[in-house]
């Protein structure tokens, strides 16, 4: 594991943290960072919005449909991005309901 998240791992005693709020507020910080990760996940495009261009918001901890996503992106007021951390577990796609 990078040395990245050890220290905040040992500071919080909770790796969800580390491995939800550090690469966040990365994400939030960086637009281009930001825009080449969701470009990755989904596209050039969500719902017609060029991801590039457009405004990208990151969010956490955010009540969803019954549940609380790790992170949540927003381009140009499009639909939610939820994005599910599975750092002990097996990584899967979030669950929607």
């Amino acid at each position: 594991m990078s040395n990245f998240f050890i220290r905040p791992m040992k500071l919080t005693g909770d790796s969800e943290d580390a491995f939800t709020e550090c690469p966040a507020e990365t994400l939030q910080s960086d637009r281009k960072l930001a825009g080449a990760f969701l470009e990755k996940l989904c596209g050039p495009e969500v719902d017609g919005t060029d991801i590039l261009r457009g405004r990208i918001v990151v969010d956490t901890q955010v009540p969803f449909d019954g549940s609380v996503p790790d992170m949540v992106f927003r381009v140009d007021g499009s639909p939610e991005l939820n994005l599910c951390n599975r750092a002990r577990r097996k990584w899967r796609p979030c669950e929607s309901r």
